[in-house]
């Protein structure tokens, strides 16, 4: 009886699997106005933002709009969750974002202060909101989680109150 060998070669597995970490999402969801509680009452813009990530990270953002012919990245202000560091869940996590105001007064954080932290963009963020606010914007959401960024723009038209 003859027996026969069979022999296979045998291949080892140089494929590399990249593993990519997926952009945020963000969706802005109202430009709104609300008072504050100074003396007399100031009018404050806000922006409501949706933000969404995969993997749980925090997530930065730049607005951008074309203010006066010029494409300006906007300040954030002093009250709400500001721009940078926004926790994200996979489902979506609501954040209230100033629009930083004219400096007028005493005690007013100017919104170009070395103080204000850098955006996905690289810059300093210092375009306040004008006193008399437009009634409808296009912003430019750019958002990052540190790994990738993704950007999308929304057309807002501003509403009396913040939801």
């Amino acid at each position: 009886m003859k027996r026969l060998l069979l022999v296979l070669p045998l291949f080892a597995c140089d494929e590399v699997i990249a593993v990519r970490n997926l952009p945020p999402e963000v969706r802005l969801t109202a430009f709104c106005t609300q008072a504050d509680g100074a003396d007399p009452p100031q009018e404050r813009a806000y922006f409501v933002a949706e933000v969404a990530d995969h993997e749980g990270s925090t997530v930065d953002l730049d607005l951008l709009a074309t203010l006066n012919g010029a494409r300006v990245v906007l300040g954030p202000g002093d009250a709400g969750d500001g721009t940078v560091g926004l926790t994200a869940e996979r489902a979506g996590t609501p954040h209230l974002i100033e629009w930083a105001r004219t400096c007028t007064g005493e005690g007013c954080v100017d919104a170009c202060s070395a103080e204000r932290a850098l955006g996905p963009s690289g810059v300093r963020a210092c375009k306040p909101a004008p006193a008399a606010l437009p009634d409808a914007l296009s912003v430019t959401v750019v958002a990052t989680d540190g790994d990738s960024s993704a950007e999308a723009t929304f057309e807002l038209t501003r509403t009396a109150s913040c939801p």
